[in-house]
């Protein structure tokens, strides 16, 4: 089973966020959905249940009020956008310098269209030498699972920590 989110379309992966984005840990309405998107309620349900379909959201309590939950497929995917969004975040602001807001929100926007090969040039490119920040040489570490331990946890995206910069 993959947990490379390239197998998800981009709305695919702003409606996994979202759930995440709306109540982290407890089933969320498709009504809850439906604001946070801005979108009809009878489009947002015909998304959760192709989600579902995928194995990505599993339905809680009963059908009219109810709501959804992430699977562990589903948290596998929100963990690959985080990894991308955060390789993007870092790239934003040491690459182009771009204040911790502004990536934040840019990687928010960009992430769901860039693809795991980018993904990996980015990280090329942000760490030449193959090493995150705390990664060791020869220890097979993924370049980005660093950012995933630094930011998976996080809840409210907004208040990036501060990112490591190359030099100046």
């Amino acid at each position: 089973m993959s947990t490379d989110a390239d197998d998800l379309t981009p709305a695919m992966q702003r409606y996994l966020m979202a759930i995440v984005d709306v109540r982290r840990d407890a089933s969320v309405t498709t009504g809850e959905i439906a604001r946070e998107l801005g979108c009809s309620p009878p489009s947002v349900s015909e998304m959760l249940h192709r989600l579902e379909e995928a194995g990505h959201l599993v339905r809680h309590g009963a059908l009219r009020r109810g709501g959804w939950r992430l699977t562990t497929r589903g948290w596998s995917q929100v963990a690959a956008i985080r990894r991308r969004q955060s390789v993007l975040e870092l790239f934003l602001r040491s690459c182009l310098r771009m204040d911790a807001a502004e990536a934040v929100h840019e990687a928010a926007q960009l992430g769901p269209s860039v693809s795991r090969a980018l993904e990996r040039r980015l990280c090329d490119a942000v760490w030449p030498v193959g090493r995150p920040c705390g990664a060791t040489a020869g220890t097979g570490d993924d370049p980005t699972a660093v950012l995933v331990g630094r930011f998976a946890t996080q809840t409210d995206r907004s208040a990036s920590p501060s990112l490591p910069t190359l030099g100046t």
